[in-house]
């Protein structure tokens, strides 16, 4: 809250208020035109995804607002000279003029619904109401006849989770090591060293979320080709496709891992690793980091399945593909 507060109290000190009374009539007209058009859109889309008249009202009604986030925008834009000027106090006074009128907007659904009856001839309510009840229709139809199998929902998410510890990792390599070789210049220490333990400790730090991603794509590449068999009538070479999955996700793995390393020997200036003193920079810099790995992996793992997956749960063990 204290934040929120700190931004709007300094996005409103950039307005000069001497430009309100020149801007104004824009604005109204801008935030009428963004009012109407936000609760139009929200309603037909929610009405289009299968929801009765007065449901898709209610929701379009509560979405006439503009986000703050559009004052940043707006104000980056006039900055970099990518927008005019006028543009940041006609958004500024519209999101102030919006944000007084969003009470009265979020408490009329029912009163814009009685009136839309009022005023609607009889076949068009009919007709919306046989849409309404054809789009409910199709997406029942739609709809999986079977839910999806708890554990492959399970290692889908712990997948997801794997991928993003891995890039999140990777690009932060890359930054660091750019900061890194930069202060190593100006400080006279050889880039190619510091290069070195940064890409080690990187490879290093992803090792553990790729076995884990290596156990889930097994398990779940397994247990798909196991229904697939089954399905078949081929369930006879059930083990047979096991050993084959797994040598076929680790040999994928192994063509990801090279793929993903050898960027990194373009980005970061690294030298030939065979010479003595960057192996060894190598080899310490693993040994440092190996202690580590797991820690950090399992405090990232937690931390994405929170934020990102909304897990709650703090007990997993990084592959969750067991749970039935």
């Amino acid at each position: 809250d204290l934040f929120a507060a700190l931004f709007f109290v300094s996005i409103g000190m950039l307005v000069n208020m001497a430009e309100v009374p020149e801007y104004f009539a824009t604005a109204l007209i801008v935030t009428g035109v963004l009012i109407a058009g936000k609760v139009l859109a929200a309603t037909v889309g929610t009405f289009l995804t299968g929801h009765d008249g007065e449901t898709a009202l209610k929701v379009g009604t509560s979405m006439p607002q503009p986000g703050e986030f559009s004052l940043a925008i707006a104000r980056s834009g006039s900055e970099h000279a990518t927008v005019g000027a006028q543009l940041y106090p006609v958004v500024t006074i519209s999101t102030l003029l919006s944000s007084f009128i969003y009470p009265l907007v979020f408490g009329s659904h029912q009163k814009i619904s009685f009136f839309a009856g009022k005023i609607l001839p009889s076949r068009m309510k009919q007709e919306a109401a046989a849409m309404s009840v054809s789009i409910a229709s199709a997406r029942r139809a739609m709809a999986p006849t079977r839910p999806t199998p708890y554990s492959l929902v399970i290692g889908a998410r712990s997948a997801a989770v794997s991928f993003g510890i891995i890039g999140l990792l990777t690009v932060a390599g890359v930054l660091i090591s750019n900061v890194a070789t930069g202060l190593a210049s100006d400080l006279g220490v050889p880039e190619n060293l510091v290069a070195a333990a940064v890409l080690a400790a990187v490879v290093t730090l992803v090792v553990p979320a790729g076995i884990v991603l290596w156990q889930v794509l097994t398990e779940l590449g397994v247990a798909t080709l196991r229904r697939l068999l089954v399905k078949f009538s081929l369930a006879v070479r059930l083990q047979m496709a096991d050993v084959m999955m797994t040598a076929i996700i680790g040999l994928l793995m192994m063509v990801a891992g090279a793929w993903l390393v050898t960027p990194l020997f373009q980005v970061m200036p690294v030298d030939d690793l065979t010479s003595p003193i960057p192996a060894l920079v190598m080899a310490l810099s693993v040994a440092a980091t190996a202690t580590l790995a797991m820690k950090i992996h399992s405090q990232m793992d937690r931390t994405f399945r929170r934020t990102l997956l909304g897990d709650s749960s703090s007990d997993h063990d990084g592959s969750g593909t067991d749970a039935d």
